[in-house]
């Protein structure tokens, strides 16, 4: 008896993601191992990022290999969103249809004077609520707003739901550290298997959206139509799709890459919000009722 239940609740192996991603800004390979052991070989160029990628695979017991360069003269705003988007889309491609999951994570991490608290909800519903506390802040070698738009970054390729939260804290340094702690521990509880929920995804739906497609599979097979869209924002003109996205074209098959700061690639049915903003198909309803979500 207890021999069937370990295999019903044996997870798909292995759970790994290997994307590459090279634009005229940056260049990025990433291996994501969702049931590792918490090794990492990591090199960015920036010695924080480095650190805070680390701390997500080893206390995520997430094996993760990751290797990027890019034009830092600029700047390093470039080579962190791209990083985060190379993780999310490896997590999003390890993940798979999610079958056999508990889904659902939560932890609370103290370092010294600091505590974060993250959750998350890995229901191929993009969304992200990230406050750090870290504006306006160097934190080491990295610009503080940077941690922000990495985990936002992380969640939207994800296709996750990301609730992050710095609660308390004086040293930016131990702000980000227990934030990223706190989200390696909440997606370690996540993908790990619900020993009770054998091999079922865990939704009244039965699946995940796109049956864990790659955000290049889901997306490649036709260009979005921004005159279906709107927006509930009262300061984007929808007849304008510039207001709206930018598209990231290198994963539409071609032409010159664009930022993800200002914008994020949708595909029918899906729902991202940003910064308080929120757009959506108007093919669904609004919020969606059976969008793109468990």
């Amino acid at each position: 008896m207890a021999s069937q239940s370990a295999s019903e609740n044996k997870l798909a192996s292995p759970r790994v993601g290997t994307l590459a991603r090279k634009t005229s800004e940056t260049d990025v390979t990433v291996t994501f191992n969702l049931d590792g052991r918490g090794d990492y070989d990591v090199d960015t160029g920036n010695g924080f990022l480095d650190h805070m990628v680390n701390q997500l695979a080893r206390h995520g017991l997430f094996d993760i290999t990751l290797h990027a360069k890019g034009d830092v003269h600029t700047g390093w705003h470039h080579l962190v969103e791209d990083v985060g988007i190379l993780l999310g889309r490896s997590f999003r491609e390890a993940l798979g249809d999610a079958r056999g999951i508990r889904r659902m994570g939560h932890s609370f991490v103290p370092l010294d004077e600091a505590l974060a608290m993250v959750v998350v909800d890995c229901s191929g519903r993009a969304y992200a609520a990230v406050e750090t506390g870290l504006d306006n802040t160097m934190v080491e070698t990295l610009s503080g707003d940077l941690i922000g738009h990495l985990l936002e970054s992380f969640a939207i390729e994800a296709q996750i739901n990301l609730h992050a939260k710095v609660m308390a804290g004086v040293s930016p340094h131990h702000k980000a550290e227990a934030l990223f702690k706190a989200l390696a521990r909440a997606l370690r509880d996540a993908v790990e298997p619900d020993p009770r929920g054998g091999q079922q995804v865990p939704a009244l739906k039965e699946r995940l959206p796109n049956r864990g497609e790659s955000l290049r599979d889901a997306t490649s097979r036709a260009a979005p139509d921004f005159s279906r869209c709107r927006s509930n924002d009262p300061r984007v003109n929808v007849m304008n799709p510039k207001s709206v996205v930018s598209i990231d074209n290198d994963v539409m098959g071609g032409g010159p890459p664009s930022s993800l700061e200002h914008g994020f690639l949708f595909n029918r049915s899906s729902t991202i919000s940003r910064e308080g903003r929120r757009w959506t198909s108007s093919s669904d309803s609004f919020p969606p009722s059976t969008g793109n979500r468990l």
